[in-house]
């Protein structure tokens, strides 16, 4: 397993339920991706779904750094080997999530 992180790549690809991922669109109060950017440099490529069946079919067409999925959903990719281990070690506030 990797021991360091990598140079960053500038996008971060997320999915997720509608809602979960606030950029301001759906409440201009509601707006931390914004901030995100401006801090990181990485912009955060949103795209939302309104089903556990929409979001593994998103998921498992690849491509997505981040996804917010159900308890079913997570099982259905696990058990079709659609995901990979998240290496813990290399988040530092880990235990803070």
């Amino acid at each position: 397993m990797q021991k360091t992180l990598g140079a960053g790549e500038g996008a971060l690809n997320l999915i997720a339920w509608a809602g979960y991922v606030e950029n301001g669109s759906t409440d201009p109060k509601v707006d931390w991706v914004t901030g995100f950017e401006k801090e990181t440099g990485c912009k955060a490529n949103i795209k939302t779904f309104g089903t556990s069946d929409e979001a593994v079919k998103l998921m498992q067409e690849g491509g997505w750094d981040v996804v917010s999925a159900s308890g079913d959903a997570s099982l259905r990719l696990i058990y079709g080997g659609n995901v990979q281990p998240v290496n813990t070690d290399l988040v530092p506030n880990y235990a803070d999530i």
